[in-house]
């Protein structure tokens, strides 16, 4: 599927705002609940974080997503968001991009690494790209998975 990456602008905020509750309120409510006042002001802290790479996905130049990471010290990159609206979900393009950040990775010799609500039921898909597990925060909910490049020999 093709798929283009533009810069996420303040004037994404709305658009990001819907994604991140349409995303996240599932996941959060049925282990915290749902404080709308303390999930904005989540949103508008997470927002307003100068990730390396903050983008807004887009197709045939429709708005269809946020894509956000953050290449660390220690040469990780932390894929923070990858949300896709609902008409775009289960259709593969979420696994697209992974893979396209994952051969970035490789080129680079580097891994990836993320953490997500342990009730996301994408785990399976980060497990089947090669994700692994490495951490289950058991007080915020959360999975740490990476992945690594395969080695060359």
């Amino acid at each position: 599927m093709l798929y283009i990456l533009r810069f996420y602008t303040i004037a994404d905020f709305n658009f990001w705002l819907q994604l991140h509750h349409e995303a996240y309120r599932p996941r959060v409510e049925p282990i915290f609940g749902w404080d709308a006042e303390i999930q904005l002001s989540y949103a508008k802290i997470e927002a307003e974080t100068a990730y390396s790479g903050q983008f807004i996905i887009q197709q045939n130049g429709e708005d269809i997503g946020y894509l956000s990471y953050q290449w660390e010290v220690s040469g990780e990159l932390y894929l923070a968001n990858i949300i896709l609206i609902p008409a775009m979900r289960g259709k593969g393009l979420g696994k697209e991009i992974i893979q396209d950040l994952m051969q970035w990775a490789k080129r680079l010799n580097r891994t990836i690494f993320l953490s997500t609500y342990e009730n996301n039921p994408v785990i399976q898909l980060y497990e089947a790209l090669g994700f692994v597990m490495y951490e289950h925060n058991l007080d915020n909910h959360h999975y740490y998975l990476r992945w690594s490049a395969p080695q060359k020999s």
